[in-house]
C-alpha cells in the first residue's frame, strides 16, 4: 500500500482540468503506484516464464550477437533477473513486448 505519496491528493482531481505540470505529476503518481507495487516482481517472473512466446526485436544500436545470445538464454530457461533487465535494455518497443518491458521503462524514468 502506498501512503503519504507527495501530491497524492492530485489523484482525486479531474485530470482534464489540471495544468500541464500537474498532469505530469499526476501521471508520475500513477506510474509510481504501479511500478513500486508487486507488479514489477510478478511481471518479471512472468516475463521469464513466457519468454519464448515473444518475438523480441532488438532496438537500434543493440549488439546483435549479444541480443541473439540473450534470446537463446531466455528460451533455454536459464536467464536470471539481472540478465532479463540487461535484455530489456536491448529490446525494441516496435516488436513484441511484455508488460515487464513497460514497467521497467517507467521505473527507469521515475528514477531520473
Amino acid at each position: 500500500m502506498i501512503q503519504n505519496f507527495p501530491r497524492f491528493e492530485l489523484a482525486d482531481r479531474d485530470y482534464s482540468v489540471l495544468s500541464t505540470k500537474e498532469q505530469n505529476t499526476f501521471l508520475k503518481l500513477i506510474l509510481s503506484a504501479l511500478v513500486y507495487s508487486t507488479a514489477l516482481d510478478s511481471s518479471g517472473s512472468d516475463a521469464l516464464e513466457m519468454f519464448e512466446d515473444y518475438q523480441w526485436l532488438p532496438r537500434p544500436g543493440a549488439d546483435p550477437d549479444l541480443f541473439t545470445r540473450m534470446i537463446d538464454t531466455g528460451n533455454n530457461w536459464t536467464m536470471n533477473r539481472e540478465q532479463l533487465d540487461q535484455f530489456m535494455d536491448m529490446v525494441s518497443a516496435t516488436g513484441d513486448t511484455h508488460l515487464y518491458f513497460w514497467i521497467r521503462k517507467a521505473l527507469l524514468i521515475l528514477k531520473k
